[in-house]
């Protein structure tokens, strides 16, 4: 353990699994949700299916605004499914082993 990240409130303590994993499948659902959904927005708001996106501010164009959302939808969605993969993981690694009877 690293010197300095000891909370004193909670030294020697269990954790439970629902604190770390509850909050990152809540997160990851909703961050992969969005991206995806910006992912699909951003080809058929270009292709004009949907109402094209206006550009402001720095963007002069409507084609930035759409490669920003396109990149923005695959950073999102990235960060979302990576989430997934770590709570996933994590909650593997700390699954409870049930104790089998000996015979």
């Amino acid at each position: 353990m690293v010197a300095g990240c000891r909370v004193p409130s909670l030294s020697g303590r269990r954790v439970s699994r629902l604190l770390p994993l509850l909050p990152a499948w809540l997160s990851s659902v909703g961050l992969s949700a969005y991206g995806v959904c910006l992912l699909i927005y951003a080809p058929l708001s270009a292709a004009g299916v949907l109402p094209r996106l206006k550009p402001s501010g720095v963007f002069t164009t409507g084609s930035g605004v759409t490669w920003m959302v396109a990149f923005g939808g695959l950073a999102f969605a990235g960060l979302g499914f990576g989430l997934i993969a770590a709570a996933r993981s994590y909650s593997a690694r700390t699954r409870p082993v049930c104790a089998s009877p000996s015979a």
